[in-house]
């Protein structure tokens, strides 16, 4: 939801990130931290600098170029902190696309949509699902757009691949990946819920 003010900054999840890893692994390098966030290795060694300024971890060299990266009680505090932020920050986004979905449906309900299609399997399809069932909306298929997941179960619901989507009905876009714009020539037909 565009809306939603997140209670954690992306530099806070990249913290928390680079905290549980050091957490898990203290020689980790810094190529694998970036590997693992998908940034680079640049930004890695200014967070991590960062951390070291303000306390949460401490670095030692050892042998063969490498480091020790140790976490400071501080550390281990501010991980504790942010991962508390963290969960709170899902819970309420979980909410606030309940209460979405929940007034979406209710107005399909009440213009006459009783039966719909649902492409998505992750996180936002299974709020949508959940919320489909409770109020009473039948689901006639699940879609995805990864072809691996076809044949396999989503709450009891085979997946299709994408390409088998039907040409008639309401299709609920619950896909954060879904490549599409979620617009069909029939005014109506594709509720996108990543809007």
């Amino acid at each position: 939801m565009k809306n939603s003010k997140s209670l954690v900054s992306q530099d806070d999840q990249k913290h928390l990130e680079i905290l549980s890893l050091i957490e898990k692994d203290n020689m980790i390098t810094q190529q694998e931290i970036a590997d693992h966030l998908g940034v680079a290795i640049g930004l890695v060694n200014s967070f991590v600098k960062r951390m070291v300024r303000r306390g949460y971890i401490r670095i030692r060299r050892v042998p063969k170029r490498r480091y020790l990266y140790m976490l400071t009680p501080k550390g281990v505090a501010e991980k504790g902190r942010l991962t508390v932020r963290f969960i709170q920050d899902s819970l309420k986004l979980y909410r606030d696309y309940r209460v979405k979905c929940k007034e979406i449906f209710r107005k399909l309900v009440s213009d006459g949509v009783c039966r719909v299609y649902l492409v998505g399997t992750g996180d936002l399809a299974e709020i949508a699902f959940l919320s489909l069932q409770e109020i009473g909306i039948e689901i006639l298929g699940v879609y995805d757009t990864d072809q691996g997941k076809a044949g396999k179960k989503f709450f009891g619901e085979h997946i299709q691949p994408i390409q088998n989507l039907p040409d008639d009905g309401v299709v609920i876009i619950a896909d954060l990946l879904y490549p599409g714009s979620g617009e069909d020539s029939n005014q109506g037909r594709w509720i996108d819920l990543r809007k």
